[in-house]
């Protein structure tokens, strides 16, 4: 995927990524093209930089942001920035591990996907808290039921706001020309770790609310969330690398 001039298009050794003899064509649009001899090159370093740098930036910020405003208009905000954030870090890092020059059109639609996810994720957490606050309302008052109550609702919340990131994120795929049609929800692998990651999410989120019970100051009760969506969403990230190089090996 992504433009290639015309001296690599019909270039063997290029086409291979033959590391040893790749051609080395000098191709005018060094940012646009995808040809393995550009791979290397001080602009794609540039790029892979910005990517992973930039994407790690805005990824925190969504996250704090997210974290410290109230109401639901500014986490909205948040979730999207922490989405796209984190899919330009995936993609910059798949990318520096494969060896491969960065796609515009392929990188944008990860940052796009990611941008719906984190709608999801932050929609998803506040209904999933609404439902929480709900259920524990008919139980009785003993703290450990309320709790165990609690529990459950965060961890199925956090499930199936996974699966439906895992189906937004295959959505845009398809939509993206990156994947078929006919081939939408073949990889229940994927579907179950998002749903598993959003369980785990869940479970975890009902530690963060607990602890945060325990911290006298304001402050350290925003930093104890800060730290459980940054890790979770390193989690995440974590994973979708390593799928995205799992994918990679069984093509070759």
């Amino acid at each position: 995927m992504g433009y290639r001039c015309e001296h690599c298009r019909k270039c063997k050794r290029c086409e291979d990524g033959d590391k040893d003899k790749r051609c080395r064509c000098s191709c005018d649009e060094e940012w646009c093209c995808t040809c393995a001899c550009n791979v290397g090159s001080g602009i794609d370093v540039i790029q892979k930089v910005g990517a992973i740098g930039l994407g790690t930036a805005a990824a925190a910020g969504g996250i704090v942001l997210s974290v410290v405003t109230g109401g639901l208009a500014l986490p909205l905000i948040g979730g999207v920035i922490a989405g796209a954030g984190i899919s330009s870090t995936v993609n910059g890092t798949v990318k520096a591990v494969r060896k491969e020059k960065i796609s515009g059109s392929e990188y944008l639609t990860d940052v796009a996907i990611g941008g719906a996810t984190g709608v999801i994720g932050g929609v998803g957490g506040k209904l999933t808290e609404g439902v929480a606050r709900a259920a524990v309302t008919n139980v009785a008052r003993e703290g450990c039921k309320q709790g165990v109550v609690k529990l459950g609702v965060r961890a199925a919340g956090g499930a199936i706001t996974g699966l439906a990131s895992s189906a937004t994120g295959e959505a845009g795929k398809c939509v993206a020309g990156q994947k078929k049609w006919k081939d939408y929800g073949n990889d229940p692998e994927s579907w179950a770790v998002g749903m598993a990651i959003g369980a785990g999410g869940g479970a975890f989120s009902h530690l963060t609310s607990n602890a945060c019970k325990l911290c006298p100051e304001e402050e350290a009760k925003q930093a104890v969330k800060i730290l459980h969506k940054g890790r979770w969403a390193a989690v995440k990230a974590e994973a979708k690398i390593e799928k995205e190089i799992k994918k990679k090996k069984k093509k070759h």
